[in-house]
């Protein structure tokens, strides 16, 4: 069936298979494939005056949206990973975390004939992805081979054996160890008792073999009466007054001092006691660094 150029200044219909010249009733030069793309650009809100000039623009956003799309969708990296477009509410990557652009590069265009938004994608490169996004491939390889292992078992006790073998395996060991390892460096220590020179690790030395010589005045002066009144009345500050206090021993004064300075403190009696036995308490390891 021949295309049904249509006249953009008359409307005039040409059933040729190229491409007219010129139109025989008003001699214009430019055209749109059919009548129904003609009707649309009027009724869309086009310049009714000048249809040719809709077409032109139309013309010209389809090109840039044609140049765009082929630039996008033959961009392939060495991963193999390639941009795709988001097929919306049915896509398994949800649109905000793509646009979130944590993991994930995209592009917008804009369809100037259905006059929609798209949105192509492409995930980053693995260095390149959040800590989520790194946490998430890592789970999607564990899940990969796990499958690929259970098809692998021929008997129904094999399966089985196999999925108890999985309940039992810890696959973050190797995360684990390797930020315990970043953590906890080893690090050389002279023993104050017998002067050797020792390699321990940072989280076991234990600071109960140093003796602090500092008397309660002491104490009290530097520990107590010249610090800041927040260290009283925040418990992130109070933590830190209460582990040092535990560590030199001065469980009295530790008592006597929150008392004596609770000024624009709104806790209760029993509210402040409470308050203070937690933190006293809790601190467990306190002759560590």
């Amino acid at each position: 069936m021949p295309a049904r150029w249509t006249c953009c200044n008359c409307g005039c219909v040409h059933w040729d298979g190229l491409e007219p010249i010129s139109c025989i009733m008003c001699n214009h030069d430019v055209f749109v494939d059919s009548p129904d793309t003609y009707y649309k650009l009027k009724d869309d809100g086009g310049n009714t005056e000048n249809p040719a000039e809709d077409a032109n623009k139309l013309a010209e956003l389809k090109k840039k949206y044609d140049t765009s799309l082929k630039k996008i969708t033959s961009t392939s990296r060495e991963d193999g990973q390639k941009y795709r477009k988001h097929t919306g509410n049915n896509d398994k990557i949800k649109l905000d975390d793509i646009l979130s652009g944590e993991d994930y590069e995209y592009e917008k265009l804009m369809n100037p004939t259905t006059k929609k938004e798209e949105i192509y994608f492409i995930p980053k490169k693995k260095g390149e992805l959040s800590t989520k996004g790194k946490r998430f491939g890592q789970c999607k390889k564990i899940l990969k081979d796990l499958q690929k292992g259970f098809e692998q078992q021929n008997t129904k006790q094999e399966m089985i054996d196999f999925v108890k073998k999985i309940k039992t395996d810890d696959f973050k060991d190797s995360s684990k160890n390797r930020v315990k390892k970043a953590r906890n460096p080893k690090i050389k220590t002279t023993n104050p008792i017998t002067n050797e020179e020792v390699e321990e690790d940072l989280d076991s030395i234990d600071l109960g073999v140093y003796k602090y010589d500092l008397t309660d005045k002491e104490i009290e002066h530097y520990f107590c009466k010249n610090i800041p009144e927040e260290y009283f009345q925040e418990y992130e500050k109070y933590i830190i007054f209460t582990t040092a206090m535990k560590t030199l021993g001065a469980k009295k004064l530790w008592k006597k001092y929150p008392k004596m300075r609770p000024a624009g403190c709104t806790k209760t009696d029993k509210e402040r006691k409470d308050w203070m036995l937690g933190a006293w308490n809790g601190i467990k390891r306190f002759n560590c660094i």
